[in-house]
Protein backbone atom coordinates (compact mmCIF):
# COMPACT_ATOMS: atom_id res chain seq x y z
CA UNK A 1 0.00 0.00 0.00
CA UNK A 2 1.42 3.82 -0.91
CA UNK A 3 -0.15 6.74 -0.66
CA UNK A 4 0.81 9.16 -2.86
CA UNK A 5 0.31 12.74 -1.65
CA UNK A 6 0.91 16.20 -2.78
CA UNK A 7 2.80 15.89 -6.22
CA UNK A 8 2.73 18.37 -8.86
CA UNK A 9 3.14 16.93 -12.14
CA UNK A 10 1.86 16.96 -16.06
CA UNK A 11 -0.53 13.46 -15.41
CA UNK A 12 -0.06 10.72 -13.25
CA UNK A 13 0.75 7.40 -15.07
CA UNK A 14 0.49 3.75 -13.35
CA UNK A 15 1.27 1.49 -15.87
CA UNK A 16 1.84 -2.29 -15.62
CA UNK A 17 5.66 -2.71 -17.83
CA UNK A 18 7.32 -3.57 -14.74
CA UNK A 19 4.43 -5.30 -12.71
CA UNK A 20 0.87 -4.65 -11.68
CA UNK A 21 0.22 -2.77 -8.58
CA UNK A 22 -2.80 -2.28 -6.49
CA UNK A 23 -3.61 -1.16 -2.80
CA UNK A 24 -2.28 2.89 -3.76
CA UNK A 25 -4.10 5.94 -3.06
CA UNK A 26 -3.69 9.28 -4.90
CA UNK A 27 -4.82 11.93 -2.68
CA UNK A 28 -4.50 16.03 -2.68
CA UNK A 29 -2.19 15.85 -6.33
CA UNK A 30 -2.54 18.33 -9.40
CA UNK A 31 -2.23 17.21 -12.71
CA UNK A 32 -1.99 20.08 -14.64
CA UNK A 33 -2.57 18.46 -18.19
CA UNK A 34 0.29 21.04 -19.58
CA UNK A 35 3.68 19.54 -20.90
CA UNK A 36 6.63 20.42 -22.95
CA UNK A 37 7.52 18.50 -26.28
CA UNK A 38 11.14 17.39 -26.06
CA UNK A 39 11.30 17.52 -29.81
CA UNK A 40 10.01 20.23 -29.89
CA UNK A 41 10.32 22.73 -26.88
CA UNK A 42 6.45 23.72 -27.84
CA UNK A 43 3.50 22.82 -25.70
CA UNK A 44 2.06 19.27 -26.09
CA UNK A 45 -1.62 19.67 -27.34
CA UNK A 46 -2.99 16.10 -26.77
CA UNK A 47 -1.79 12.35 -25.89
CA UNK A 48 -1.91 14.28 -22.10
CA UNK A 49 -4.20 12.46 -19.25
CA UNK A 50 -4.63 13.61 -15.85
CA UNK A 51 -4.18 9.62 -14.46
CA UNK A 52 -3.81 6.93 -16.24
CA UNK A 53 -4.63 3.14 -14.56
CA UNK A 54 -3.28 0.73 -16.79
CA UNK A 55 -4.36 -2.89 -16.95
CA UNK A 56 -4.04 -5.08 -13.50
CA UNK A 57 -3.86 -2.05 -11.09
CA UNK A 58 -6.66 -2.52 -9.30
CA UNK A 59 -8.04 -0.95 -6.00
CA UNK A 60 -6.73 2.39 -6.65
CA UNK A 61 -8.20 5.05 -4.52
CA UNK A 62 -8.36 8.19 -6.19
CA UNK A 63 -9.73 11.43 -3.61
CA UNK A 64 -8.89 14.73 -3.28
CA UNK A 65 -6.87 15.75 -6.84
CA UNK A 66 -7.10 18.57 -9.20
CA UNK A 67 -6.81 18.07 -12.64
CA UNK A 68 -6.20 20.49 -15.35
CA UNK A 69 -4.28 23.74 -16.10
CA UNK A 70 -5.22 26.76 -13.23
CA UNK A 71 -5.65 28.94 -16.17
CA UNK A 72 -9.30 27.22 -16.50
CA UNK A 73 -8.63 26.66 -20.54
CA UNK A 74 -8.39 22.59 -19.96
CA UNK A 75 -10.20 21.54 -23.22
CA UNK A 76 -10.46 17.83 -21.96
CA UNK A 77 -12.92 15.39 -23.81
CA UNK A 78 -12.68 12.09 -21.98
CA UNK A 79 -13.49 10.95 -18.52
CA UNK A 80 -13.12 7.24 -18.81
CA UNK A 81 -11.63 5.05 -22.23
CA UNK A 82 -12.15 1.94 -22.00
CA UNK A 83 -8.71 0.34 -23.80
CA UNK A 84 -9.98 -3.41 -24.75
Amino acid sequence: MNLWEGNITSGLNLDFVAGSASHNTLFRNYSSLQAINPSTGNPMTGGLYAVVLAYYNNYFYVYGNVFGPSTGTCTATNYERNAD
